[in-house]
């Protein structure tokens, strides 16, 4: 009995297999506007990120200063280098997320420069493999490079507000 119970699955399964067709190629217009899409939604979603990093810096920054100028008793100290600590591993993990975005972003623009290339746009008009879009796209600083130095920066100030904060737990509030 079991067998045919396991024969009769097998032949459901087959019945369920998608019939195989011919491979087809992706069209280079409807590959150029996802390309051109997946860019800009990296563009925004790394500003975004960028804007709520800055807004949670300033505003974790500020609450510690406040936190602490109320309050040096020694608890509130390792509390305020364990904050510290924490916007410090939050801001590397940003950098390391922005290298990589970096990365999709020079992918979805070197294929964008790739289809243009190839197949040509219509009308003429080249954007992404543009000498003019080229010369901007690596202009010193890039907007990669602004990014990063920000995130640096904040983990720069988050590495002195917890050398601040030793400083007094070892000198005595």
């Amino acid at each position: 009995m079991s067998d045919d119970i396991d024969s009769n699955s097998q032949d459901a399964r087959k019945e369920k297999q998608a019939p195989a067709y011919p491979p087809q190629a992706i069209t280079a217009s409807a590959t150029y506007g996802a390309l051109a899409q997946l860019r800009n939604t990296e563009a925004q979603l790394r500003w975004i990120g960028f804007q709520a990093a800055v807004a949670l810096n300033v505003a974790g920054g500020a609450g510690l200063l406040l936190y602490l100028r109320a309050d040096t008793k020694e608890l509130s100290l390792i509390l305020g280098f364990i904050a510290c600590a924490v916007g410090l591993f939050f801001n590397f993990i940003h950098y390391k997320i922005l290298g990589r975005d970096g990365k999709f972003m020079e992918l979805w623009n070197q294929k964008l420069v790739e289809l243009e290339q190839a197949n040509g746009v219509e009308g003429g008009v080249q954007i992404f493999s543009s000498v003019r879009y080229l010369s901007l796209r690596n202009r010193w600083p890039t907007i990669q490079e602004v990014l990063r130095f920000c995130v640096l920066v904040c983990m720069v100030l988050w590495i002195a507000g917890g050398t601040w904060i030793v400083m007094l737990l070892v000198l005595g509030g």
